[in-house]
């Protein structure tokens, strides 16, 4: 199923099951901004390990993704695996571990552009237990957004023409935009 920003936060409140998610797109913070949020939100602190995967990892050991998930571990009761790098051709791999339905593991797949043709990305999109969470570069909305959001957090107003000024200096890259504006902050 395809989610907007916005409803991660609402499956971040209702954290009731357990999550297969693609994250994925040109804008690297925004997917960056995503993961941290999920990581840092849906499972309370100090309650989960969290691991992170490489694809390559992949190709000299099919099995290896799923049994990171598979194992228990002595000190954690949840799991949260961040895999970068899976492509196409590992597909089956996945299908195999969200098929089986994993209790106490989160799995974050986090990915550059995809196109509509990615079969990474349509298994993710049409599968019933597994969300793909795409992040464009930002919109003049989007940025306009954010310019909000930091003046709310800091406390501050800023005039009209600042507004402006912003909107057409910032990137459309999250990441980068947030590095601006931390910069106004000191």
């Amino acid at each position: 199923m395809v989610i907007k920003e916005h409803q991660l936060e609402t499956i971040i409140k209702d954290n009731s099951q357990f999550l297969n998610i693609l994250i994925y797109g040109p804008n690297e913070g925004l997917v960056k901004d995503q993961i941290e949020k999920l990581v840092k939100n849906y499972l309370s602190q100090g309650e989960y390990e969290e691991i992170s995967f490489h694809g390559k990892d992949l190709e000299d050991d099919p099995g290896s993704l799923e049994s990171i998930i598979r194992s228990v571990s002595m000190f954690f009761k949840n799991k949260i695996v961040i895999a970068d790098g899976i492509k196409d051709k590992h597909l089956s791999v996945i299908e195999e571990i969200v098929l089986k339905e994993t209790e106490h593991v989160v799995l974050i797949i986090r990915e550059g552009s995809l196109g509509k043709s990615s079969k990474i990305r349509k298994f993710f999109e049409e599968h019933k237990t597994c969300l793909s969470l795409p992040c464009y570069e930002d919109d003049s909305r989007s940025i306009m957004k954010n310019i909000e959001e930091f003046t709310r957090k800091n406390k501050f107003e800023l005039n009209l023409d600042t507004k402006n000024y912003l909107l057409q200096s910032l990137s459309n890259d999250r990441m980068i935009s947030k590095l601006e504006l931390e910069k106004i902050e000191i």
